[in-house]
Order: structure tokens, then sequence, then C-alpha cells
């Protein structure tokens, strides 16, 4: 019973739909965005900026810093089949105040 359990959850997250369907980097941001897109910013030496439509519906966007050496800062990491994680949370302090975790493509509201 174990193993078919194991067998639903595995097909349930390969063939699920992702609040964040598609990453496009990018080298200068786009005029607008596009919902369920996330935008990597890109240099010569990496990723260092993220952005995305906020996922309540309210069409702001978010920008989310990707240096290390920048307080606040954020990291994200994308796998096969499981989508995009984002550490740690956002939490946006003003506008719609959403405060939500991306966890393998999908959004989970704190």
């Amino acid at each position: 019973m174990r193993s078919l359990d194991k067998i639903k959850t595995w097909s349930g997250r390969l063939f699920r739909c992702p609040a964040f369907g598609r990453i496009e980097y990018v080298d200068d941001w786009p005029k607008g965005f596009s919902q369920g897109v996330v935008y990597v910013q890109v240099a010569s030496n990496g990723p260092w900026s993220l952005a995305f439509e906020c996922p309540c519906g309210c069409r702001e966007a978010i920008y989310l810093n990707l240096l290390k050496e920048s307080r606040p800062a954020w990291n994200f990491e994308i796998r096969w089949f499981k989508g995009l994680t984002i550490n740690p949370s956002v939490w946006r302090k003003v506008g719609c105040r959403s405060h939500f975790f991306v966890r393998q493509g999908e959004v989970v509201w704190a």
C-alpha cells in the first residue's frame, strides 16, 4: 500500500500545473510581466535578481535580490519535475501585504 501512495505522490508532482510555469532569463526587465513567469536577471557572473507578478492577483511586480552580500537576499533552486523553490518566504510589507512561500513551483500561503 505504501508504494502505491508513493506512485500517486510522484505522478501528482510530475503532472501538476505549477503556479510559476515558466522561467525566463533576461538581461533587462520586460516592460510588462506575464502571469506565471519568473524572470531571472543575469549578469556575467550569474543571476543577481528575480522578479514575478504577485500570485495574489494584485498584478504588482515583486523583485527579489539574489546577491548574498546585500540584505535582504533570497536564493532559488530549479529542479526537474519539481519546479522552482525560493528561500526564505516572500512577505510584502506594502500593497496587498501577501506572505507566501514558493515550494516546488507552487505558492504556499503563510
